[in-house]
Parts: C-alpha cells; sequence; structure tokens
C-alpha cells in the first residue's frame, strides 16, 4: 500500500499523516498523586511535547507525551530542545519513549527514522534530527495501562481507552543539513532571541494576561508551562507560540519590555 491509501481523519492525531514542526521539553505544575502506591505524594510531570501539522491544515497541534518525575531528572535548556538527565534514565514504558521508539521503529514496519542520527550522550536527551519528519501517526490502544490506571475520561464525560500516540509509518526523512547535523553542546544555553516588535509586543500582552491571571507575579521556571498553555488551538497567533516561548525565556528579553520585570526569580508587572 502506498502512503495515498492511508486513512485520514481518523481523530486527533490518529490516523493522519503530518509533519513534525517541533517540540519542547516541559515542566508542569507540581500535584498530588491520587491513585497507587504513592498515593498522596506530590509529583511533578516532566514531558516531551511535540508538534505536528497535519497535511493541508493551516495550525499546529501537540501532545504532551509524559516522560516522568521532574524531580528525578535534570534541568531543561533555556529553549527546552535539551534535557539534562541528571541521575534520572528514561523508561522505555513511558509516553515520550513509546513515541520516539515507534518513529525509529514504526508500528507498520519499513524503514524508520534513523537512530544514529540522535545525540549518542546518555547523560543528556535532544531530538532536533527529527524535526520536519513526514509521519503518519496512529493513537493505539494501550490494554495494560487501561487495565493498571483506569479508563481515561474525556472532555464529554464519556470514558476511553488509554491511548499511546505512536508512528506508523514514516513518510519522508528530512535531508541534513549543517543544522540538523551539529550536535547539541551539553549544557549549552539558548541564544539570545532576537527582538522584533511583533514578537515582543505578542509577548508583552501574553506575558500581561498572565500575570493578571496569577495575582501580579509568577514564579520564572513556570512561565514557559503558562506561554504554552496561553496558545491553544484556537489563539490566532498559535503559529508565534514557540517564539514567545523563546524571547519569554531570556530575563534581558523580560526586563526590555514595558511594565513588566524579572529578579531572575519570579517575573512581576513593574512597581
Amino acid at each position: 500500500m502506498r502512503p495515498s491509501g492511508f486513512k485520514r481523519g481518523g481523530g486527533f492525531l490518529n490516523g493522519v499523516d503530518a509533519t513534525i514542526t517541533g517540540y519542547s521539553f516541559l515542566v508542569g505544575e507540581p500535584a498530588t498523586i491520587k491513585k497507587g502506591d504513592r498515593k498522596g505524594e506530590m509529583f511533578t510531570p516532566l514531558s516531551l511535547v511535540p508538534t505536528f501539522r497535519e497535511d493541508d491544515a493551516e495550525n499546529e497541534v501537540s501532545q504532551r507525551l509524559l516522560i516522568g518525575d521532574a524531580d528525578n531528572f535534570g534541568d531543561v535548556s533555556e529553549d527546552g530542545l535539551t534535557l539534562d538527565l541528571g541521575t534520572g534514565r528514561v523508561s522505555a514504558y513511558c509516553e515520550a519513549a513509546i513515541f520516539v521508539d515507534s518513529l525509529v521503529n514504526p508500528v507498520s514496519g519499513g524503514d524508520g527514522f534513523p537512530g544514529d542520527r540522535f545525540d549518542e550522550d546518555p547523560t543528556s536527551w535532544n531530538l532536533v534530527p527529527m524535526v520536519n519528519t513526514r509521519v503518519h501517526l496512529i493513537q493505539e490502544i494501550n490494554a495494560d495501562k487501561t487495565k493498571r490506571q483506569g479508563k481515561q475520561k474525556g472532555k464529554d464525560g464519556k470514558e476511553y481507552d488509554r491511548k499511546d500516540l505512536k508512528v506508523s509509518a514514516v513518510l519522508v526523512v528530512p535531508e541534513i543539513t549543517a543544522k540538523s547535523a551539529k550536535a547539541p553542546v551539553k549544557g549549552a544555553k539558548a541564544t539570545k532571541a532576537a527582538k522584533g516588535p511583533d514578537v515582543s509586543g505578542l509577548a508583552l500582552d501574553t506575558l500581561k494576561d498572565i500575570l493578571n491571571s496569577n495575582g501580579d507575579y509568577i514564579a520564572l521556571a513556570k512561565l514557559k508551562m503558562k506561554v504554552f498553555a496561553a496558545f491553544g488551538a484556537k489563539h490566532p497567533q498559535r503559529d508565534q507560540r514557540d517564539a514567545v516561548i523563546t524571547f519569554l525565556a531570556n530575563a534581558d528579553n523580560i526586563n526590555s519590555l514595558d511594565g513588566v520585570e524579572t529578579d531572575g526569580t519570579t517575573v512581576s508587572i513593574a512597581a
């Protein structure tokens, strides 16, 4: 069967052809575990968030894929593209690993993404080489996970089997360029984002909305997650999300904006 024969329109990132347009590692808000052996303990989710543009679609969509407890890993680089593993190890059974493994070893067989393009450094995780890969995505039922954790409740109130986002087939592998072939430097910080009136203006509006909703201040470590959430699927400038995240990851950029300030730990409305 040729790629043109794939079923399309099977639901959210299910049975669709799409291009991986980017990704980020994201640390979420701490929460209390409600079930299992660790019930009552605090858990800070660390996720891989790949972004996709389905064929013929105007906007990108993304899905959070859990890696584990952020407390078991090191820091995320300022650009969100490299995770310092610290003393942690990525479980082959976590959502993020299941997705990346299926990228290299597609569900339906055939050639996958060349795994040797990824950096072999065991102390960090960077997935830049996979960007611009065109894939066929499916959501595959995980019966074992459903049995252990119970069914997942949707926004419509109905319960559904838990599923894993997987690559069924790799359709196009991007050519190696000087940028994609360059191995990431361990512990390197992101380059300062170039400031422009469009990005800085949108960044300021987004930041003020976030601050107004959080008592006029927020921890700098939590800002990236809030910005990510602010650019929902219906946001008219969602394609600028990554640029805004990168811009606001730099303290000097924040302090260059009117009406807001940061001391390197928190961001607040300027006095």
